[in-house]
């Protein structure tokens, strides 16, 4: 690698932005020229700044990395945009490259890969870290069995049921939600039942937390 790479830092929490400069300091050749806590800051100091490289956070206040790095892809176009984030899932690595991504890795991975990882994107090379690439082969080879998630965002739910779900996950009881849509409230508990054995869940806090992990996605995704 180039000596003096200049890069910015894009993350959130205060201890993973300290830990992530400890590890560029390990690698050495790296001057980090500005951070930023925020999705609108990081597009101003991107901007202004025109780093080499961009060690990114997907879950940022504001504006989320995704969206980032696909405002900024057509103006900074020699910068190279190294994802580094906990949300391991496909549909965030498939959005993350569409914006324009030039490298995704998971947090979990060490100094020996991060500077692997900064060395492909430097080099026009694309990399994702060895743990996510596994998965994403067995995702390919098992592509027949998987359920799609940009077809149907809800599988395999049918619309009624979304809507009961929702609403179970925003703390309604099922007497409110039979009022809310006009039905019993026996018909609301089979629903339940229903969307439980559905989704392999086993009480409604399962249910909820299956409803808020999918809203997260498409906020970020959308």
């Amino acid at each position: 690698m180039k000596k003096n790479i200049t890069a910015i830092l894009v993350e959130d929490h205060d201890i993973v932005r300290e830990g992530v400069k400890s590890l560029l300091a390990d690698i050495g050749e790296i001057e980090i020229i500005g951070e930023a806590d925020n999705g609108i800051d990081a597009i101003s100091i991107i901007e202004s700044k025109l780093p080499d490289i961009v060690f990114m956070d997907i879950k940022l206040p504001k504006i989320n990395g995704i969206k980032v790095i696909d405002q900024l892809r057509k103006k900074v176009q020699s910068t190279k945009f190294l994802i580094l984030s906990g949300f391991n899932e496909n549909e965030y690595i498939r959005a993350s490259f569409k914006a324009g991504a030039n490298g995704f890795l998971s947090k979990s991975s060490n100094a020996a890969e991060l500077k692997v990882a900064i060395k492909h994107v430097l080099n026009n090379k694309t990399y994702i870290c060895s743990d996510i690439s596994s998965k994403m082969v067995d995702s390919f080879v098992n592509f027949d069995n998987a359920p799609s998630y940009e077809t149907n965002k809800w599988t395999p739910l049918t619309r009624r049921e979304t809507e009961i779900i929702n609403l179970i996950a925003d703390g309604f009881s099922n007497k409110q939600i039979s009022i809310k849509l006009c039905i019993s409230a026996k018909t609301v508990d089979t629903h339940r039942s229903n969307m439980m054995r559905k989704l392999d869940l086993h009480s409604v806090s399962a249910l909820t937390k299956y409803v808020l992990k999918k809203r997260h996605k498409l906020e970020i995704l959308s």
